[in-house]
């Protein structure tokens, strides 16, 4: 049989991601870029270590490399993440 992964756990509700989006806001736009990317696509803290290589604004892509599963794959940011990008 193959591995099966935990399933993910943890969500945030609304108030909780209002709240950290504004705290992280606080701190600068690289954090809250980096909240959003995690929150939109459901990116583990290890998924967010990324480099500028991986982000195509003109595509308005973000490339993951490797995944826990061993592949990688595309993402299309919505239009808030490439804002928060953009900055």
């Amino acid at each position: 049989m193959l591995k099966e992964e935990p399933a993910r756990k943890g969500f945030l509700a609304r108030n909780q991601y209002t709240k950290l989006a504004e705290e992280c806001g606080k701190i600068g736009p690289w954090l809250a870029a980096m909240f959003e990317i995690a929150v939109t696509y459901g990116w583990r803290k290890c998924e967010l270590k990324m480099k500028v290589e991986q982000i195509d604004l003109n595509e308005r892509t973000i490339r993951l490399y490797k995944k826990k599963n061993g592949a990688g794959r595309v993402v299309v940011m919505t239009q808030r993440v490439y804002d928060l990008i953009s900055q």
